[in-house]
């Protein structure tokens, strides 16, 4: 699993519009990263994009996420 994706680097982010889902009010749905340069997880393993489940809970105003 890769961690520690944040806005340092440059990347675009792709959201596939067909996972977007209403459960119990928690919008939920798939995206993709996908960085310019290649990147190293800590064990050394490189990787140029990363897919993310997301949910976010419009009521509460919080968004999570997993990493892959």
């Amino acid at each position: 699993m890769v961690g520690g994706v944040t806005g340092e680097r440059a990347y675009s982010v792709f959201v596939d519009p067909e996972t977007i889902e209403n459960k119990d009010g928690l919008i939920n749905s798939w995206s993709k990263l996908e960085f310019e340069e290649t990147q190293r997880d800590d064990d050394g393993l490189s990787y140029k994009e990363v897919l993310i489940a997301s949910d976010v809970d419009c009521e509460n105003r919080t968004y999570s996420y997993t990493d892959s």
